[in-house]
């Protein structure tokens, strides 16, 4: 019950998203072999932030990753996301949630690895 109210939130939400700006996703101690990644499947909710110094604090210290998604990513059919930074208790975070994948891949997209 709470996935399908939480991704129904987001739907609702990603109607009235503006704005044309790069979102990062810091994950610790991750790597990946490529700088870049043009298909993608979310199994899960995507944490993000607009504010690329979060996501760095996301990596942690022992190393990992940031994911930077384009502007345009967030314009892409079937992208559902929205600010939740307005009713998060950590406002500062700056965050952007991104809802699961339902049963297709996002083809054609770009994310960059900054390490």
């Amino acid at each position: 019950w709470f996935d399908y109210c939480l991704y129904l939130g987001i739907c609702r939400l990603s109607e009235r998203e503006k704005g044309s700006f790069s979102v990062y996703s810091g994950l610790g101690k991750v790597h990946l072999p490529k700088k870049s990644v043009e298909n993608g499947y979310f199994v899960t909710y995507i944490s993000t932030s607009w504010d690329k110094k979060v996501s760095e604090h996301f990596m942690g210290d022992d190393g990992g990753m940031m994911i930077q998604f384009d502007a345009k990513f967030k314009e892409e059919f079937g992208v559902r996301c929205c600010d939740v930074s307005w009713i998060s208790k950590f406002a500062y975070e700056c965050e952007v949630l991104f809802a699961r994948s339902l049963d297709y891949s996002y083809q054609g997209f770009k994310c960059e690895v900054i390490e």
